[in-house]
């Protein structure tokens, strides 16, 4: 069982840096398309109308609305921005990867208490990606 255990998590953190930081065309072409399309800078906030509305146009302008401006020079949306986001943060998209390999490896095998080893291996995720970054010295 620690067996199945460490190679669920070495699954999930390999995974996971394939999506998020891995150098292969066919995932960073669209990755790097997507990011700079909609991707936002750290710490910019969104633009201001003045325009006092209803509580439900303010809501949509705030999620769908293209109210940040973005890495290429356009204007991005808090969900796309998100996602932009996440597909970058290797602690962010461990969670959804951790999700799948747990899901796939419950369905073939027995794992006891799945949310927890979901969690864990999002965790251990998080931690190899840290002393990775720690060890790299290039």
């Amino acid at each position: 069982m620690l067996l199945t255990h460490i190679l669920l998590y070495l699954t999930v953190y390999r995974v996971t840096r394939l999506i998020t930081r891995d150098k292969l065309p066919f995932i960073e072409i669209p990755r790097e398309a997507f990011v700079t399309r909609w991707g936002v800078y750290v710490g910019v906030g969104r633009t201001k109308d003045g325009l006092k509305r209803n509580w439900l146009v303010r809501t949509w302008r705030w999620f769908f609305a293209s109210e940040f401006p973005a890495i290429g020079g356009g204007k991005s949306n808090l969900v796309m921005k998100s996602l932009a986001y996440l597909w970058e943060c290797d602690w962010c998209m461990s969670v959804w990867v951790s999700a799948g390999v747990v899901f796939a490896a419950t369905h073939y095998i027995s794992l006891p208490q799945p949310w927890l080893v979901w969690l864990a291996a999002s965790g251990m995720t998080g931690l190899l990606t840290k002393i990775e970054e720690k060890l790299d010295v290039s």
